[in-house]
Order: structure tokens, then sequence, then C-alpha cells
């Protein structure tokens, strides 16, 4: 009974990685903020809980690949939603490609070399920009705000000398939209300690939270020399003070 409601708790707080979780109210960002591949799912479907691993595993693959999204959308939930669209059986796949007016609908067998074919039919290769090193010396940390990391930035800023608290989040998460002005507001109260407050976009930076071993949003650590801890409990801001200096 307790490791259930433990589970269940998990599920509440934190936003897990990779597929996002999408409503009527988020829908319009497919295929406008950026290409999605969208699974239409019932849970009581088996052929969906048969796919769920494979699409998941999916998402992960992708990952760090920012032409592309992982999302679902609940048709138990959302059944007028589903309807509207032309949702007809479970589970149904549609890529929405950036700037395209029509979806494409997948069909064929649904393991993972037939699913991964078609997503790099529809998405481009990434290409790799050129890094710029990173200077420390021009890095702006301002008192009482929250530093914005970089992939660039991250390991200069979280092992360096001075203690730094991190938040890995994701901006479509509604558990990391929730915290950010709790958090922000941390960086306020401890202004006048030695102690950096900062943060990562996981979206942006997916490489440095993978990294981290990042599997939930939204996910604070503690690095002070070697020693890095997770924040764990409520996001109150006592709880956050307490935990950035070690109470």
């Amino acid at each position: 009974m307790k490791f259930q409601i433990l589970i269940i708790f998990v599920a509440i707080v934190f936003c897990l990685a990779y597929v996002e979780e999408l409503t009527p109210q988020t829908f319009h960002k497919v295929g406008s903020d950026s290409s999605y591949f969208v699974k239409f799912f019932a849970p009581w479907c088996g052929h969906c809980k048969r796919l769920a691993p494979t699409f998941k595993k999916l998402s992960e693959e992708y990952a760090d690949n920012p032409n592309i999204k992982f999302g679902r959308v609940n048709c138990d939930e959302y059944r007028t939603f589903c309807s509207e669209n032309g949702i007809r059986g479970y589970p149904t796949l549609r890529m929405y490609v950036q700037g395209e007016t029509d979806f494409q609908k997948f069909s064929g067998k649904r393991d993972f070399e037939t699913l991964d074919a078609f997503v790099q039919k529809h998405i481009p290769e990434v290409e790799d920009d050129e890094e710029e090193e990173f200077n420390m010396e021009t890095f702006e940390i301002v008192r009482g705000k929250v530093v914005e990391l970089t992939d660039q930035s991250f390991n200069s800023i979280a092992y360096g000398d001075t203690t730094t608290v991190v938040l890995f989040y994701a901006d479509w998460c509604p558990h990391s939209q929730k915290l950010a002005p709790t958090y922000h507001q941390l960086a306020e109260v401890v202004a006048d300690q030695n102690i950096i407050i900062a943060q990562v976009s996981c979206v942006a930076y997916f490489d440095v939270c993978k990294a981290q071993g990042i599997r939930g949003y939204p996910t604070v650590k503690r690095f002070s020399g070697d020693d890095v801890d997770q924040f764990s409990g409520a996001r109150t801001i006592d709880n956050l003070r307490a935990f950035a200096l070690k109470w």
C-alpha cells in the first residue's frame, strides 16, 4: 500500500521526461512551436499499453534533437477533443511537421525500427553549431537573481568554488511553472549569502540534464565541491532555503 502511494505521489509532483502530456489548451503549439509526433490513446486500451514502452524509448532516442518533440493525448479524458480531431481508434499516431497544415498519419507495424524510420522520414537532421568557449571572467552573476545556465557554463558554475543550487526544469511542465516564482524568491532571500541560485532548461540543454541523471521535472540539486545533493519534500520557500543553506 505504501509503495502504491509513493508511485502516485511521484506522478503528481513530477513531469516525467521525454513525452509531453498534451491537452486541448496546449495542443495549439503542436506543429506551430515545433514538430510533434503525437500519440492519441486511452488508458484502458491494450494496444496502447503495449505501445507505451516503445513510444517512450523512441522519445528518449530523439530527446536531444530540437527538431522534434513527442506528446500524447488521453482520449479517455478529452473525448470531445479527440472526436473533433477525427480520432476513431486507439492508439492513433500522427506526425505534425512544423509549418505544415496537414498531419501525417502513421500506419504500419508499431515496433521501434518502423516508428524510428517514420520519424526520420519527416524530421531533418540537426546541424552542429560551432561551440563558443565559455569565459568565466565575463560571465555575470547578479545576487538576488536566478542565473541561467547553458551547456557551456554549467560545469564551470555548478562545479566551481561557490556552492550552487540548480533547478532543472522544462518549460512545458506545469510543476516547473508552478515552482518558478518560489524559486525566484529563493534567489532573493539568500542574496546576502555566498551561494548561487541557478537554473537550466532541459528542453534547450537536454544533454546537460541527461548527464546529471534528471528523470523528471522539476528537479533541484545542490552542488558544493564534490558533494551533490538532491532536494526532496514540499517545494516551499522555507524548505528550499533550508536546503540551499544546508540547515
